[in-house]
């Protein structure tokens, strides 16, 4: 049962083996002309470079797929199956994206693999709703009385209205309001056009206000 929590922090255990934090590529003087697609990133295909890109960007790949599964070893390997992926599609790189977005699309596809293959229910974003900016973004839109006294609780409410969405609206809150990815990325990362992640973001923030009303009608 894919309940197991562990505190998301420390490196991940990686086929590769890490360079120092202190290590850095050789920056680039060279301007970009305006409006155009970001650089992709300097990496070459070797466990050695590449390594440098997995240091870099390994934290929000497990953030992302952890909030999924909320199963820290699960995490884990999934995360090291998913750069392996990318280590072996980097010639698909779509240079017009951040590197970053391009991970979270092959995270989220591989993810959604795997959930059905092995017929996996997606669960809920308990972990990553600690912070309190996440629940300061939603309660902004939510009314409630007594603001300072209320806000724990308030932070509770908004877990447990986040928990009840369908996974659809759960995907685009987390991406949203948890990782602030842009309205173009998320499209990008679920494979979706750009309306129809307008639509699911207004119909997740009408379903939340409606079951934290229904909650503290219940309290």
């Amino acid at each position: 049962m894919l309940n197991q929590e562990a505190p998301v922090s420390g490196a991940l255990a990686m086929p590769f083996q890490l360079r120092n934090k202190k290590t850095t590529l050789r920056k680039t003087h060279a301007r970009r002309p305006t409006g155009s697609a970001p650089p992709p990133p300097p990496f070459i295909k070797d466990p050695d470079s590449f390594a440098r890109l997995v240091d870099r960007y390994q934290r929000l790949l497990f953030k992302y797929v952890y909030s999924i599964f909320r199963d820290y070893h699960l995490a884990q390997d999934l995360s090291q199956e998913i750069f392996l992926k990318i280590y072996a599609s980097l010639s698909h790189y779509n240079v017009k994206y951040p590197f970053s977005t391009w991970l979270l699309r092959v995270a989220h596809n591989y993810s959604i693999d795997f959930l059905r293959k092995k017929k996996l229910n997606l669960v809920s974003l308990e972990t990553k709703l600690g912070d309190t900016k996440v629940a300061d973004s939603l309660a902004a839109s939510l009314p409630a009385a007594s603001r300072a006294y209320e806000l724990n609780r308030e932070r509770e409410q908004i877990k447990e209205a986040i928990f009840a969405l369908d996974p659809d609206y759960r995907s685009v809150i987390f991406l949203r309001y948890i990782e602030g990815v842009k309205l173009e990325d998320i499209s990008y990362i679920l494979g979706i056009p750009l309306g129809t992640v307008k639509s699911r973001i207004n119909r997740a923030r009408l379903l939340l206000q409606r079951r934290l009303k229904d909650i503290e009608l219940a309290s």
